[in-house]
């Protein structure tokens, strides 16, 4: 990098002996002024002048001075709050160059509303801030269903939806297999029933010695009242809840508090996190994040926003977090853990001793998981390879784009996107479209304006290797003739036609799915069933059909919700303007009187009318 270039950028937003000393943000941007990368420092002087020198050879400054444009800095007072607003920002701008945390599995917690009059235990992935308590998020979804499962062995409360529990006249069959008292037919009091409440939230906090004592007690008074059949009902719950906290045979050490164990392997641009979850001495649960590294950035210099974004959005946070390398921000980050959870929070470095073979045993779970994950990209790359050949593309699909159009007896017509990038669904690029202009099954406008608005209005998203249409050589033609008008022929373009059953004089014989291209009349067919590039395909072809009949029944049943609101003085129009603002019915039922008056057009006697209507209802 010569030194031109680099006083140009220092003079173009920066005046370096102007920049304060103290803590704080800085920003590179690009020449279309967008955000590329987003960093924190304790001496924002220093910083800056290190990226700005011809001194400094690490990579990763050479690289983005080579890509930005401008820089500018925000200041803050401590370096705990720029910890903070380099959190804030990288998730405001989604910066190219900042790294990405791709997590291998979804955060489940458990809820239940004790306010309530008969509570039920549900699940959510978004916990809000209301009168309930949330318990998780869990480390495994699997294993917080089932201890759903058995905690209804243990405290019988009720499992039904609000409204089955309303409508119901007898007891149900979880009544039958002693899993639920049934107060919904009153056959358990709500004084008894919130004693079951308190029993399942001390089992779901850990606190399994209290609970025991409880039932002890219970049957023991039972006994005394010579009542042997309740009493033997509360043994065989005592008995489920025993076996359920059978001591685990993996031990840490004679440790009684919750402690997380991060493991690190990095190769080709690519990090693997594993983490390992220990509670009382025992080994709880893991879990694997995965990151795509776009520069050699040091490891040290990211960790610990990746611990704040980690602990403050999708983990709980423990008394002890074990990491493999120091950070810079071990006081701050210890700082904003305690302000979040109350509680006292330590993140060490062990060097030596049983925890360093802790971290040993995390570092080496990583490592296994990465070559996994690279024997099963490899076996997917040579599936692409495959699709390539028997479809005659110019290159190997690593994108793929795939349409489907749903409609609602002519009415509601929509098109669902799934992408899939190296043969693994990319749900945050997947795109829902409403068609503007309805039109009795004309599933070919559908496709039409779908992909027009794609290619217009996604400009920010890279172009598909293969744009897969569900149907025949009808809708594939819609789609060449769609892609030719906007100028983008050099994108491959093929049809998936479902197999059906073809009549015949004697029998009825299944054909296969068929495979349209452009410029050949017949399909392409793949004649053995288990291939694995048309179960590829099959899969993505079923995704998009998944993704568009979910949006389509979801908006069928918005306007299905929003024909029944009859509020005097609002039209449908200004209903659906209203439900735009607060998200949803459930938010527009709970709306107090400020948060309608802060909507444009809502005044007074309408925020009334609306409270009244909702609260007759």
């Amino acid at each position: 990098m010569n030194s031109n270039k680099e006083e140009n950028i220092c003079n173009s937003l920066i005046n370096i002996e102007g920049i304060p000393t103290s803590p704080g943000c800085y920003v590179f941007y690009d020449d279309k002024k967008k955000v590329i990368y987003v960093g924190k420092a304790n001496n924002l002087k220093a910083r800056i002048r290190s990226y700005l020198q011809n001194t400094d050879t690490r990579f990763h400054i050479r690289f983005l001075i080579s890509k930005a444009k401008n820089i500018d800095y925000i200041v803050t007072n401590t370096e705990r709050e720029a910890l903070l607003l380099e959190n804030t920002l990288i998730k405001q701008y989604k910066p190219r160059y900042n790294i990405r945390l791709k997590d291998d599995k979804n955060y489940l917690s458990l809820r239940i509303n004790p306010s309530e009059e008969f509570p039920r235990l549900t699940f959510t992935r978004k916990p809000k801030k209301d009168n309930a308590i949330y318990f998780g998020p869990f480390h495994s979804s699997s294993t917080i269903r089932e201890t759903y499962k058995q905690l209804h062995f243990i405290v019988p409360l009720r499992r039904c939806s609000d409204n089955n529990f309303r409508n119901r006249t007898r007891p149900c069959l979880y009544f039958e297999l002693g899993t639920c008292l049934a107060p919904c037919v009153n056959l358990i009091s709500k004084k008894e029933y919130s004693e079951l409440i308190q029993q399942a939230i001390l089992l779901l906090q850990g606190k399994t010695d209290i609970l025991e004592k409880e039932l002890l007690q219970q049957i023991k008074r039972l006994s005394e009242e010579l009542k042997f059949e309740q009493a033997g009902i509360i043994r065989d719950r005592l008995l489920a809840l025993r076996k359920i906290m059978e001591p685990q045979k993996t031990f840490l050490f004679n440790q009684s508090h919750s402690i997380d164990v991060w493991g690190i392997y990095i190769s080709d641009n690519h990090l693997i996190i594993y983490i390992l979850f220990y509670k009382g001495g025992k080994l709880i649960g893991s879990r694997r994040f995965s990151l795509n590294i776009p520069l050699e950035i040091p490891l040290n210099e990211y960790l610990g926003s990746l611990i704040l974004d980690t602990y403050t959005q999708k983990l709980s946070i423990p008394e002890e977090i074990l990491i493999p390398v120091d950070i810079e921000e071990f006081e701050s980050l210890t700082e904003l853990l305690i302000l979040k959870t109350g509680k006292k929070v330590v993140i060490s470095c062990p060097k030596r001793g049983s925890k360093e073979e802790l971290i040993k045993l995390a570092c080496k779970n990583a490592e296994s998981r990465f070559l996994e994950e690279k024997e099963l990209q490899t076996n997917k790359g040579i599936v692409l390879q495959e699709i390539q050949k028997f479809l005659h593309l110019p290159r190997i699909p690593k994108r793929i784009e795939c349409f489907d159009a749903s409609t609602y007896q002519g009415d509601s017509t929509v098109v669902g996107m799934v992408v899939f990038e190296n043969g693994t669904p990319y749900k945050s690029h997947y795109r829902k479209f409403s068609i503007k202009k309805q039109t009795i099954h004309d599933d070919y406008y559908a496709l039409k304006e779908a992909i027009t608005r794609r290619f217009s209005d996604l400009t920010d998203m890279p172009f598909p290797d293969l744009l897969l249409i569900d149907g025949g050589k009808g809708q594939l033609n819609i789609a060449l003739s769609t892609i030719n008008d906007l100028n983008l022929s050099n994108i491959s373009c093929v049809g998936i036609a479902k197999a059906r059953n073809k009549p015949s004089r004697t029998k009825t014989i299944p054909t296969q799915d068929r495979f349209f291209i452009p410029n050949r009349s017949n399909p392409i067919l793949i004649h053995t069933k288990n291939n694995p590039a048309l179960l590829l395909l099959q899969q993505i072809r079923d995704e998009a059909h998944r993704f568009a009949i979910k949006y389509q029944r979801s908006k069928k049943l918005k306007t299905d919700l929003i024909s029944d609101i009859k509020i005097p003085g609002i039209g449908k129009k200004k209903l659906e303007r209203i439900l735009s603002k607060v998200k949803s019915i459930d938010n527009l039922k709970n709306s107090t009187i400020e948060q309608l008056l802060s909507i444009n057009g809502i005044g007074k006697i309408l925020a009334n009318k609306i409270i009244h209507y909702f609260h007759n209802k």
